[in-house]
């Protein structure tokens, strides 16, 4: 092999190298192709500072935070219908104050379901288990570690466009659970929230 040959040799694999990178890159940032559904997986790690952990007025506590946040993300690639899904957690540890740590996590559901060009039925189902932060007007700072409370809600309804014009009704439902912590009991706090709506619009252009 001469010079000029390994040269080139050399070229083409680092411009290989370099368009396999772009790919990887371009796949990151839109998402893998897995059957009939794009898959984007997400991470970040966060150091924050925090010099009033428990938002107090006096007494101030300052402490480190590590964040971890990992998701996942799913949306089909069907020339009709459509269902797109989420999930991840985020997570939360203390250098010094590790009562404080917490552990959140979610999960939704949506989809389309098209009956004309012009109508949808559209819905979904979600799930989440989350803390209350410190600095919540509704947190009183007595329990020994923050509130946690679970979160499932649904929502479902119908869609249709005229041309210029389109119309939009759906309903919404939530289910609050909060979850006692000693000495504090959040029974009273437990709801179920539920909403109708309807929407009217008329494009101008």
């Amino acid at each position: 092999m001469t010079l000029s040959q390994s040269v080139i040799g050399g070229e083409l694999d680092k411009t290989q190298h370099e368009e396999q990178l772009r790919q990887l890159i371009t796949e990151a940032e839109e998402g893998y192709r897995v059957s009939d559904f794009l898959i984007r997986p997400e991470a970040s790690l966060s150091a924050v500072y925090d010099s009033n952990i428990f938002a107090t007025r006096n007494k101030e506590v300052e402490d480190f935070l590590l964040v971890f946040t990992p998701s996942l993300s799913g949306i089909s690639d069907w020339k009709q219908h459509e269902l797109r899904f989420d999930l991840g957690g985020s997570f939360g540890q203390y250098e010094d104050e590790s009562n404080e740590n917490y552990d959140d996590y979610w999960t939704n559901l949506q989809g389309r379901y098209d009956i004309s060009v012009n109508t949808n039925l559209f819905g979904g189902l979600g799930y989440s288990f989350e803390h209350e932060d410190r600095g919540s007007p509704e947190d009183t700072l007595v329990g020994d570690e923050p509130t946690t409370f679970s979160s499932a809600n649904a929502h479902a309804g119908i869609a249709h466009n005229w041309k210029k014009f389109s119309l939009r009704l759906g309903g919404t439902f939530e289910r609050l659970n909060f979850d006692d912590e000693s000495p504090v009991n959040n029974d009273d706090r437990d709801r179920e929230l539920s909403g109708l709506g309807l929407r009217f619009a008329y494009r101008i252009h």
